[in-house]
């Protein structure tokens, strides 16, 4: 699934006013919008999406009460969340030497522009638990990258750091 890039809040409530019938005149918009943020305050940064944006679109025919807007936005929020720890429980059941190699592999995406090819060449060469976890990883990264959770963007490189960390079955610690 790809997931679009995020938008402003700002950029996002002139969107949703050119698609609805009734749409705050120019004198009026600056304190809608100040409402919708205003409420949306505890929302994360991310949710302001493209696929919020087309989802407020579909489900608003009018101009929108601000907690219509939070009601929508917390949806979109904790889709993402659970996205992102789709992408962190990847690794769980994994040998540490999986891990490792999911850790290589991550890497290599990394460090690649063709990514999509590198990732055909991970799944025809790897293991499938191994692709697996690369695969769901990736998709989150990607999904990070896109505009989602900034706090998520270290949380998968620490779990996998964690698991590398962790003492083997020999009690030698791992650097």
């Amino acid at each position: 699934m790809s997931v679009p890039p995020m938008m402003s809040p700002g950029a996002w409530l002139g969107m949703l006013a050119a698609g609805v019938r009734n749409p705050p005149s120019e004198e009026n918009f600056p304190y809608r919008e100040a409402a919708i943020r205003t409420a949306c305050e505890d929302v994360p940064e991310a949710a302001w999406n493209n696929r919020s944006l087309r989802t407020a679109m579909r489900s608003f025919a009018f101009w929108p009460a601000a907690a219509d807007v939070h009601t929508l936005l917390l949806a979109e929020a904790r889709a993402i969340e659970l996205d992102e720890l789709r992408a962190r429980v990847a690794i769980e059941g994994l040998s540490d030497e999986q891990v490792r190699a999911v850790a290589q592999c991550q890497a290599w995406l990394g460090r690649t522009s063709d990514q999509a090819w590198v990732m055909r060449v991970i799944e025809e060469n790897y293991e499938p638990a191994i692709a697996a976890a690369v695969r769901s990883s990736f998709d989150g990264r990607r999904a990070i990258q896109a505009g989602r959770s900034i706090a998520a963007i270290a949380a998968i490189p620490e779990t996998l750091a964690a698991r590398l960390r962790a003492p083997d079955t020999h009690g030698a610690e791992r650097r």
